[in-house]
């Protein structure tokens, strides 16, 4: 299995897409990646604008990739950008984690990276961030 990536897995009406990587921060890079493929040609995507993360805080781990996947699809929806390339650093504290990064990437131009669909939101439902051997996946459904 290559170091990060993600993948759509079978679901009736909805994607529901699993990304995986050597770290937390690593798959949480390739579940942004992967739930901007849901709506784009992510390879035609090119490192024209970059994006400071900020500092994204959540309790727990389900609620941490909820909010930065939240955040990369505002980023398309409020301001057109495709950010499908980051580099992620997560810190780990009593009250939860925070994630900060740098994210890369252009404006939405449909007709050079296309249109497949449209998400109309991230859901709790089915989420997974699991580590197995050393390794970090997980899995969240998008509503379509």
């Amino acid at each position: 299995m290559a170091p990060r990536g993600y993948r759509m897995l079978d679901y009736m009406s909805d994607a529901f897409v699993e990304a995986y990587g050597g770290t937390m921060p690593l798959a949480f890079a390739a579940a942004g990646k992967g739930l901007l493929a849901v709506m784009t040609d992510v390879r035609k995507v090119r490192r024209k604008e970059e994006v400071e993360v900020g500092t994204i805080s959540a309790p727990d781990s389900h609620a941490l990739l909820y909010e930065w996947l939240e955040f990369v699809l505002l980023r398309y929806e409020l301001d057109g950008l495709l950010l499908p390339y980051c580099s992620l650093a997560m810190e780990r504290s009593t009250s939860g984690t925070t994630l900060t990064g740098v994210m890369w990437g252009e404006r939405f131009d449909p007709l050079r990276h296309g249109i497949k669909r449209q998400v109309k939101a991230v859901t709790y439902h089915q989420m997974e961030v699991l580590e197995e051997g050393g390794r970090w996946r997980v899995r969240f459904l998008l509503d379509l």
